[in-house]
């Protein structure tokens, strides 16, 4: 997996990163993309012509740091980059904290702290993410942590295993997304995760959390069939 690493710095900080992902590069057989520049226009015109950068390194010494950040988080392609910034100071303004997700990274950096930042990025990048839209932004959330997504009223319900989120949605603009390939319809408005489920009897399956879904007539076969490939 490859990544597309975006410097906002100095010529010489940029430099010193192009080095440290060669670098990189070559110890751990990748072909992580690394557009380095001192203009900000550089990497917003590169995100407008459809590049979805997954770290940028930010320095906060450089004029319009601040617009990066906020050009970058408008975007909804590209709203969940990771933000990694270059301070030569421990204090961070205030104002910059709300465009998360976003690391800090003070005074330098040595290639340790580069790689350990890359290796991060790729863990993260192997998970399976469910992608959906609220409003104009666009989420993800680890397809692990999912129970269960179902129709509520005019919204969508995820149940995840520490939290429940709402949105307007319609599951059938999501059903057929390769993240729930392991989701099994349980009846016509309601996705459960099979990884999940505890156990199906009477009709009714137990899942994560010891809540009971009921189970359609309809889809009796099918959640059974299923359920019983992977014990």
């Amino acid at each position: 997996m490859n990544l597309d690493i975006a410097i906002y710095s100095t010529t010489k900080m940029c430099g010193k990163l192009n080095e440290y992902n060669d670098k990189y590069n070559i110890r751990n057989n990748r072909s992580n993309i690394l557009k380095s520049t001192s203009e900000y226009t550089e990497i917003c015109d590169a995100i407008s012509s459809g590049i979805n950068y997954d770290i940028v390194f930010i320095d906060l010494e450089m004029e319009n740091a601040e617009l990066l950040m906020e050009h970058i988080r408008a975007s909804s392609s590209d709203s969940k980059a990771t933000i990694i910034l270059i301070s030569p100071s421990e204090l961070i303004p205030a104002s910059v904290i709300k465009y998360k997700p976003l690391d800090c990274l003070v005074k330098k950096i040595t290639y340790k702290d580069f790689s350990s930042h890359i290796n991060g990025c790729e863990s993260s990048m192997e998970k399976i993410y469910f992608t959906y839209h609220d409003g104009h932004h666009s989420c993800k959330i680890d397809i692990s942590k999912i129970i269960y997504i179902k129709k509520q009223d005019q919204k969508l319900l995820i149940k995840t295993l520490d939290k429940s989120i709402i949105f307007r949605g319609c599951l059938c603009e999501y059903k057929n997304q390769e993240s729930l390939s392991g989701f099994v319809n349980i009846h016509r408005a309601c996705m459960v995760n099979l990884d999940h489920v505890i156990n199906y009897d009477n009709n009714k399956l137990t899942v994560t959390g010891n809540e009971e879904l009921a189970v359609s007539r309809r889809k009796e076969r099918i959640v059974r069939d299923h359920i019983f490939m992977r014990l």
